[in-house]
């Protein structure tokens, strides 16, 4: 969770410093949005639905089912073998 908070985080700054290179540029020159403006917005939305998917609770039958599935996986790799 952090690390979504810190990306998220990180797409304001970089909204920010776009915002800026535009205004220092006054017209200048033409900037596309990248990170700023509505496309901020944008590129928030699959860092929020992961947020919120995360805060999911799941049943203890969908738990057990997991933890059982996650024990015959490690259970069912072949060991490793040594190279020269």
């Amino acid at each position: 969770m952090e690390m979504l908070q810190e990306m998220l985080e990180d797409l304001t700054i970089e909204s920010q410093f776009e915002s800026g290179v535009q205004h220092l540029l006054r017209g200048e020159y033409h900037v596309h949005n990248v990170f700023s403006g509505e496309c901020l917005q944008e590129w928030g939305v699959p860092f929020i639905a992961v947020r919120e998917s995360s805060q999911m609770t799941y049943m203890p039958e969908m738990l057990d089912m997991l933890k059982q599935a996650r024990r015959e996986k490690v259970a069912n790799i072949p060991p490793r073998t040594k190279t020269s």
